[in-house]
């Protein structure tokens, strides 16, 4: 549970003051209904649903919290406290015996066979703490200043690595009474998460890093070739050494990009430089209709290297 440093010493000198949180927290929970179903639902539409075929899942962990904030010292960086303390609860599950979880979190029952099997380790600690704060913090941004006495809520789900894949709630509303916290403004936040496994999930990501290597090694590739048109145009280079490293070039390239159409045949994943490949029938007449260095070169020593 977080809290702004103002309610968080009121609150220690007062039970009438902790009690009052606590109404505010069920308040809130009634008007948001039963976050927690809404995310299993989401989850299961997810997992059952939306792939060409089910895939299975397992719960890794899940958990709720409340955020309290006094509306004078609020600001996103303050209420990403409670937000570090979530990420830290999720990676604190990865490479870990799964003990000592903040209140209001549970791991599942498979957690810790998951981090054996699929090897959940150090390394990955940081990419997925990360990914849990920007989406969390990402629906407590979209909500803008923390003065609004209407609900506002907002649900987001995305891959986290090492597929994991976090489904997140976030409900929050201002409240404020004459009584308590001297009439101050209370900006209340809960938090509701659900972190599931999938091996279909593990394995289109491995897949997704996979093709992302190749991209890198397309991109390094065609920087090559056109380095090499360039001392080409800049009479660097002769015709036929040109020629030979111009060859070897397409050779690497258009394997790369079998390769790449081979891994994400609807181009689902591809960047704006291989997807523009394979969408010309020709990989040479695209080279080189492409490359001003060369198509000068060749206007200037009036020579027709290939038919294109």
């Amino acid at each position: 549970m977080g809290k702004s440093p103002t309610i968080e010493e009121m609150e220690k000198k007062d039970k009438k003051s902790r009690e009052y949180l606590d109404e505010i927290a069920n308040e809130l929970t009634n008007k948001l209904g039963n976050t927690y179903s809404a995310l299993e639902k989401e989850a299961e539409n997810f997992y059952t649903k939306e792939h060409d075929k089910p895939w299975s899942s397992d719960l890794y962990i899940t958990g709720k919290q409340f955020d309290y904030q006094s509306v004078q010292e609020w600001s996103l960086a303050s209420v990403s406290a409670i937000i570090n303390k979530i990420s830290a609860a999720v990676i604190g599950t990865v490479d870990g015996k799964v003990e000592n979880l903040p209140a209001g979190t549970d791991a599942g029952d498979k957690a810790q066979d998951i981090n054996k099997k699929y090897d959940m380790n150090k390394d990955k600690r940081l990419l997925i703490a990360t990914n849990c704060f920007n989406l969390l913090a990402g629906i407590v941004g979209s909500f803008g200043n923390a003065t609004s006495i209407t609900v506002k809520h907002g649900t987001k789900s995305d891959p986290i690595g090492g597929g994991l894949r976090i489904f997140g709630s976030v409900g929050t509303q201002t409240f404020q009474r004459s009584s308590f916290f001297k009439n101050e403004k209370i900006a209340t936040y809960q938090f509701a998460y659900i972190v599931r496994f999938s091996v279909e999930e593990f394995e289109l990501q491995a897949k997704i890093a996979l093709i992302d290597q190749y991209q890198n090694t397309l991109n390094v590739t065609k920087f090559a070739s056109d380095k090499n048109d360039q001392q080409f145009f800049e009479d660097k280079i002769t015709y036929e050494q040109w020629s030979v490293m111009s060859a070897k070039f397409e050779k690497v390239m258009e394997d790369v990009l079998k390769k790449i159409q081979e891994l994400d045949p609807k181009k689902e994943r591809g960047t704006l430089l291989a997807k523009a490949f394979i969408v010309h029938n020709s990989l040479y007449k695209f080279l080189y209709s492409s490359n001003k260095h060369l198509m000068d070169a060749l206007a200037k020593k009036e020579v027709s290297l290939l038919k294109i």
